[in-house]
């Protein structure tokens, strides 16, 4: 599935982000739970997916948790990464069970 200028997609750091450059591989935006720019992904090496709008408004419903996690994992000399499981577990099985992936279910 193609990602354009506009679209949202989840980037490598499980972060919803506006797509402002989409060139070739490259893919740079702003974050949606942070705000942080530039977000860059790249389309071969990080796997990022458009997100339909109900698994957008999940993600940043759970915008403190993901906040949470990040700040865990960073501040972690272990870089432990069972903060972003737990919400990553979560979050599938609400993705599946809502058919919420883009290419199932465009809203």
């Amino acid at each position: 599935m193609e990602i354009k200028v506009g679209d949202i997609y989840e980037d490598c750091a499980y972060h919803p982000v506006l797509c402002t450059l989409a060139e070739g591989d490259d893919l740079e935006g702003y974050s949606l739970l942070d705000g942080s720019f530039p977000r860059g992904c790249s389309i071969i090496h990080c796997g990022p997916f458009k997100l339909s709008p109900k698994h957008i408004a999940f993600k940043i419903k759970n915008r403190e948790r993901w906040l949470e996690a990040e700040r865990r994992f960073h501040s972690n000399p272990n870089n432990d990464l069972s903060p972003y499981e737990t919400l990553l577990v979560e979050e599938n099985e609400y993705v599946e069970k809502h058919h919420l992936y883009p290419d199932l279910n465009i809203i």
